[in-house]
Parts: structure tokens; C-alpha cells; sequence
């Protein structure tokens, strides 16, 4: 059961101690990305690794609200090439994801770290790997539009 904290008579979270303020930060986070303005996306970002690192989950609503802002915040800070923080991210999703039972995001997780790690320029074998991870996700989830997006990648980057 998700617990709410409620300090003031309005019922706001204030203290932007709940769920609900993470949500909006990696909302407006997400807004502002798609605005080109990068210094605000930066700003609701960076609230977010440490906030999503000590995360409490009461319930299935949580897992799914926590793994959609791991998945969005490391797909951020990836696409601002700042792998390490991407990379922990997108791993901690892949993590609770296994340990959930949960493949939703993992598909496009583990496509975000196989052209994270081009960028790092890790060893074409880690490569190859997560881009058959990602494939395999992405067709057992029957994820047509990704399945199309990892062959194009494996084309161009020669990476089967």
C-alpha cells in the first residue's frame, strides 16, 4: 500500500515526500527535453538517481510508476552522454525488472545500453550481447517498431 504523507491540511505533498513528485519531475523533466530546453530537463533530472535509488515500493503501482522513471531518467541521461548514470539506471531497471518478473522496459533498457556502450566503446562482444537481449525482449513482447529499430542499428553498426 502506497503511503501517502501528508503534513499540511491541503493535502499537497509539500514535503515532495510521495511517488506522485518523482512522476512530475520526470515529467517535466521529459517536457522540457522534448523543448530543447536542456538546462530545465538538467534541473528535474538531477533530482532523480538519488530519489529513485532509495525508492520504497509498497505495491505493483510503484514497481511500474519506478520502473517507468528509471527507464525515462536513464534514457536521459544517456541521450546527454553521461554514460555512468544512464548505465546505473538502465541496470537497476533491468535488475528489478528480473527480479519482478517484469519485461515491459527491458527491451528498450537494454537497447539504450548496447549504443550506451558503443559510445564507450566496450568490447563488441557486450555489444553483440545486449543488442540479441534487446532483440529478444523486443520480440517477445512483440515490439515491432523496436524490432525494426535494432535491425537498422545492426546494419549500420555490423553488429550480429
Amino acid at each position: 500500500m502506497l503511503h501517502f504523507n501528508f503534513k499540511s491540511g491541503n493535502g499537497l505533498d509539500e514535503e515532495h515526500q510521495t511517488i506522485f513528485s518523482q512522476l512530475a519531475y520526470v515529467g517535466l523533466g521529459i517536457a522540457y527535453e522534448h523543448g530543447k530546453n536542456f538546462e530545465r530537463a538538467d534541473f528535474y533530472f538531477s533530482k532523480m538517481p538519488q530519489q529513485l535509488q532509495s525508492q520504497r515500493m509498497y505495491g505493483v503501482d510503484d514497481i511500474w510508476k519506478t520502473l517507468t522513471m528509471l527507464f525515462y531518467t536513464g534514457n536521459y541521461y544517456s541521450y546527454r552522454e553521461d554514460f555512468v548514470t544512464g548505465n546505473m539506471l538502465l541496470q537497476s531497471l533491468i535488475h528489478m525488472s528480473s527480479k519482478r518478473h517484469v519485461t515491459f522496459y527491458v527491451a528498450r533498457a537494454q537497447f539504450r545500453l548496447a549504443r550506451n556502450f558503443e559510445g564507450q566503446h566496450v568490447k563488441q562482444a557486450v555489444i553483440n550481447e545486449t543488442i540479441r537481449d534487446a532483440y529478444a525482449f523486443a520480440k517477445f513482447n512483440g515490439n515491432q517498431k523496436l524490432i525494426s529499430r535494432i535491425e537498422r542499428y545492426q546494419n549500420q553498426y555490423k553488429t550480429k
